[in-house]
């Protein structure tokens, strides 16, 4: 079981290096079991002055889990907008989701970020192409322009050219974006 001072001396850790500390799936179970055994003490019977001491030793706990995992979460942040390599290995399961999860929605930003920009230059232009979101995976293929298009992942932003787009539509495997300009 991992005790308060133990908690303590990875958060010294933790605060005291620019780099991501490996730590285990199992070390952040018993993290949880250690709070929840802390919270559960508190609903025993003890005098007013054990009560009061053992609350504000709870709230250290909790603020140091909680100062914890932030610091490494800004960590990992700040690595995924930088685009640095982050070793997965050395994360648990729910930092290695958090950095998959970021790293799809900092993506997706990018190319809506890029569309918008290029959906301005098309209509300037009046390209004849349309924007639609993939909701299935697909391979690369050629469009009605000639270039090639793909592959895509669900949740793919592109704009193809219209008759491909309508046609991926119709197929129910993209959908059709709309950008509003302010």
């Amino acid at each position: 079981m991992h005790t308060y001072e133990e908690i303590f001396q990875k958060w010294i850790k933790e605060w005291n290096t620019k780099k991501i500390p490996p730590i285990t799936d199992e070390f952040c179970i018993k993290i949880g079991d250690h709070f929840r055994q802390s919270a559960l003490h508190l609903s025993k019977e003890l005098t007013p002055l054990e009560r009061r001491l053992f609350e504000i030793k709870h709230k250290r706990l909790d603020f140091l889990i909680k100062d914890f995992f932030t610091i490494r979460m800004r960590k990992i942040v700040k690595r995924i907008v930088e685009r640095a390599d982050i070793d997965i290995t050395n994360l648990p399961k729910i930092e290695e989701r958090l950095c998959s999860n970021l790293k799809d929605a900092i993506n997706t930003y990018l190319r809506l970020v890029f569309l918008e920009n290029q959906a301005i230059r098309d209509d300037e232009k009046d390209s004849g192409k349309k924007i639609i979101r993939i909701l299935e995976q697909l391979d690369s293929f050629v469009g009605t322009d000639l270039k090639v298009y793909g592959p895509f992942v669900p949740e793919d932003i592109c704009a193809l050219p219209n008759e491909n787009a309508k046609a991926l539509i119709d197929r129910n495997v993209a959908v059709g974006v709309e950008i509003k300009r302010k």
